[in-house]
């Protein structure tokens, strides 16, 4: 762990080593973390060079400050460190003992008794539940749980945003979703589930098993079966079911693919900013949004995703930075 510590204090990691730090540091206990923080406290050195001298001075004051009412009588050397290394978190914003700390605070939310896992726009993160179901999260999305009750009567989360689901076998037990306007509720099975806020409408397509989704609107609740897609109208409560030939298609962000089937230019557009956190303007565009897109985009490469939107729509892209400008050939 320590040497990807030291990568993310230098700026380099790579997506995928972001992936494994974060995953190392939800696996380690308190004390790992703690002597963790204290080696690289005590053993690294810290860049400051970027920091005003009056900046440097006004931290030191802030610290001997704080140091100065602590009996040094009553404190060993090891405690003593601990405190200074827990006042420096609070003060070094640069340094990694706040971004470790910051890390481990996000995923473990500290001031809750709540488990939260979140991923950014772009990310993707698999976890393993305490009752070894697997939840593989897309890009920006959030799930919770309350570890002390969790697999006890039930296994309740809460959950926002999209992710395949890969749920242990328990008849004594259900696996519980609760999301915006929709509640799920399994035994054992395998489905992919898009639930966002923001969202209008909510969808579960269904792999394996049986699955019970709730209207909370409505109080109507409706069983799926394998290779069916429900979908929850959040503005009236009205659940659809539909039989789907493959389901897999709207989990193809596994594979690092998008499938689209007959949505409109805008819909299109706004799964491609979700997808890879840019900001896609299309000003004096006039685009028709009954001229639907059927087709496979990838979810891993930008310049392609964008070349195909060219040849299809007939436009010319332009990428700078975050941002994507759409204009007219």
């Amino acid at each position: 762990m320590k040497d990807l510590d030291r990568k993310y204090r230098e700026n380099k990691l790579t997506i995928d080593e972001l992936h494994q730090l974060r995953e190392q540091i939800n696996a380690a206990s308190d004390e790992e973390i703690a002597d963790t923080m204290l080696d690289v406290w005590m053993n690294d050195t810290i860049d400051t060079s970027d920091l005003p001298d009056t900046r440097m001075d006004a931290i030191k004051a802030n610290i001997d400050k704080q140091l100065a009412d602590i009996p040094v009588q009553r404190i060993d050397w090891m405690k003593r460190m601990t405190k200074i290394s827990a006042i420096a978190a609070a003060v070094l914003l640069p340094i990694f003992i706040l971004t470790t700390f910051y890390l481990y605070k996000e995923n473990t939310n500290l001031t809750t008794d709540a488990m939260v896992v979140a991923t950014g726009k772009g990310e993707h993160a698999t976890i393993v539940l305490p009752d070894g179901t697997q939840v593989t999260l897309n890009s920006d999305s959030r799930l919770s749980y309350i570890p002390h009750l969790y697999n006890k009567d039930q296994r309740n989360i809460d959950f926002n945003g999209e992710a395949y689901f890969q749920v242990s076998k328990d008849k004594e037990r259900p696996f519980t979703i609760q999301a915006q306007g929709l509640q799920v509720t399994v035994l054992g099975t395998t489905f992919n589930l898009n639930a966002r806020d923001a969202q209008q409408s909510a969808s579960l397509t269904l792999e394996e098993g049986k699955v019970s989704f709730f209207s909370t609107l409505l109080q109507k609740d409706i069983i799926v079966e394998p290779n069916q897609k429900a979908v929850l109208n959040r503005k009236d409560g009205n659940i659809t079911v539909t039989r789907t030939d493959a389901p897999s298609n709207d989990s193809a962000w596994l594979r690092g693919e998008l499938i689209f089937r007959n949505v409109t230019f805008d819909e299109l557009l706004k799964v491609l900013e979700n997808n890879y956190d840019v900001r896609i303007q299309t000003s004096h565009l006039k685009i028709d949004q009954t001229d639907l897109f059927t087709g496979t985009i990838t979810a891993q490469d930008i310049n392609e995703a964008l070349e195909i939107i060219e040849k299809t729509f007939g436009l010319t892209a332009t990428l700078q930075g975050k941002q994507v400008l759409l204009s007219g050939e």
